[in-house]
C-alpha cells in the first residue's frame, strides 16, 4: 500500500465522523457502546457493497434497526439484519451472511 493510502483513508474517516447528520442520528444510539459507524460507512462505500448483513449480540438486537437505518441512508446499501445472535468473533455467520 502506499504512503497515501493510510492518509486519504484517515482523512475520509474524519470527513465521514465530522458530518453533523450523521453525528445527531449517531446521537440516539447508546454512548457506551462504539458501534464504529463512521470507519463502517468508509468499508461500505471503499468495497462499493450494494448489500449487508448484519449480526449483533442479544443484548444490542434492540439497536440493530437504527443502526441499519443510519447505514442504509448514508451508503445506499441493503442491509439485513441477521437473527442468529453472535457471542464473539467466533460465531459470526459467514455462510449465511454470503448466501443472501
Amino acid at each position: 500500500m502506499c504512503a497515501a493510502g493510510p492518509a486519504r483513508m484517515a482523512a475520509q474517516l474524519e470527513e465521514i465522523a465530522g458530518d453533523e447528520r450523521l453525528g445527531r442520528d449517531m446521537g440516539m444510539l447508546p454512548s457506551n457502546y462504539t458501534f464504529e459507524i463512521p470507519k463502517t460507512i468508509w468499508k461500505i462505500r471503499s468495497t462499493g457493497s450494494k448489500q449487508v448483513a448484519l449480526q449483533f449480540p442479544e443484548g444490542l438486537i434492540v439497536y440493530s434497526g437504527l443502526i441499519a437505518d443510519i447505514l442504509e441512508k448514508y451508503t445506499g446499501c441493503a442491509t439485513v439484519i441477521m437473527g442468529d445472535v453472535t457471542y464473539g468473533a467466533c460465531c459470526v455467520d459467514d455462510y449465511t451472511a454470503k448466501s443472501l
